[in-house]
């Protein structure tokens, strides 16, 4: 459904945007050992994004969707 897909992308899009006045706002991420690595959670996906206090940014490098059964 392309009008589904485009309305999820802005959402996605929206939520990381409010990251730049709250970055500290989610929890630190459970793939990592490092109070700057967080995961944002929007309609469960995870967004997983690090925090570079000394240049000023915030770097989204994961993005994945949760399940409840992983298939062998």
């Amino acid at each position: 459904k392309p009008i589904a897909a485009k309305n999820l992308n802005k959402l996605f899009l929206s939520e990381i945007s409010k990251l730049k006045y709250m970055p500290f706002k989610c929890k630190i991420s459970k793939f990592f050992d490092d109070e700057n690595i967080r995961d944002l959670v929007v309609k469960g996906y995870s967004i997983v994004y690090r925090i570079e206090k000394e240049n000023n940014k915030i770097i989204v490098f994961g993005f994945h969707k949760w399940e409840e059964f992983l298939k062998e």
